[in-house]
């Protein structure tokens, strides 16, 4: 991680974290669950139940689910019927929409924008995955919380007087912008914070490479695969204008992810599809 300034230390940063809603940990933690081959069911239920607005959410939209019979009356039942892989697909959802309650104000990102963007690039990485040998629920869960560090900053300049925010005509990127501000950037700042929420080691590598700024970013494939899904998000018309720079496709880019432009066609044809379906499911 590049070395912060003294007035925003890590401390300070995860101090901002941990004033963000408690579902990324849970999302976290759910994640290592299902790893697990021999996860009590029972462990994961009682996991969501330490979140009472997402539990509320996560019944009813299981419930739509099954849409034509009986309400699912309980957090345990949903696990259950739901299954593994959807609930933690549900639970991501949910995250997104909570994380994105608020505007960025200071990135000019707004409410409806951030969520819809948080939602395709996961959904964008997640089809990638599924067409490599990538684990789809790591790329489901690095795409959705990909702009974490972003959030923070926001809330970071939220405290600092008289602060000027993020101008692409003057900066033209978000880096550029950070670095000035805050002597960090929100891929350094993301990582930190998974790092110290326990997300896969994968998740942690590839957000804080996924610019793809150094050459030796390229050598991690699940970086690699972010920025993919970050180009299909852009091209969905659901871009962050400050990262726009990043999503370039080229060949040593395709080579180094391991996915043919073909497939990348294909992971946006099934975005999309997949986008349609649930973007709905939260109002």
């Amino acid at each position: 991680m590049a070395e912060a300034t003294a007035s925003f230390s890590r401390e300070k940063l995860l101090e901002i974290a941990r004033t963000l809603p408690p579902a990324p940990k849970i999302l976290a933690r759910l994640s290592q669950l299902i790893e697990d081959i021999n996860v009590d069911l029972g462990q994961v239920a009682d996991l969501i139940k330490r979140d009472g607005p997402l539990t509320a959410r996560l019944m009813h939209i299981s419930s739509s689910v099954f849409h034509g019979t009986a309400r699912i009356g309980s957090i345990d039942e949903a696990v259950n019927r739901v299954g593994l892989s959807e609930v933690h697909r549900i639970v991501g959802l949910i995250t997104s929409k909570r994380l994105a309650e608020n505007p960025l104000e200071f990135y000019g990102v707004s409410t409806e924008l951030l969520h819809e963007h948080m939602l395709y690039t996961a959904l964008a990485s997640e089809a990638l995955a599924e067409l490599s040998d990538m684990d789809p629920r790591n790329a489901y869960t690095g795409g959705l919380m990909r702009p974490l560090g972003i959030l923070i900053l926001d809330r970071l300049a939220s405290r600092m007087p008289a602060l000027e925010p993020y101008d692409h005509a003057l900066h033209g990127s978000y880096i550029n912008w950070e670095g000035r501000t805050f002597g960090v950037t929100n891929c350094d700042v993301a990582a930190l914070v998974f790092a110290d929420w326990w997300f896969p080691q994968e998740i942690i590598d590839g957000v804080r490479d996924h610019y793809l700024l150094r050459e030796e970013d390229l050598d991690n494939r699940f970086a690699c695969l972010l920025n993919l899904a970050g180009r299909l998000s852009a091209i969905a018309g659901f871009d962050l204008p400050g990262e726009r720079q990043h999503w370039e496709l080229s060949p040593r880019k395709l080579a180094a992810a391991g996915i043919s432009e073909a497939q990348v066609e294909e992971a946006a044809e099934d975005a999309n599809q997949r986008f349609a379906r649930l973007r709905t499911s939260l109002r």
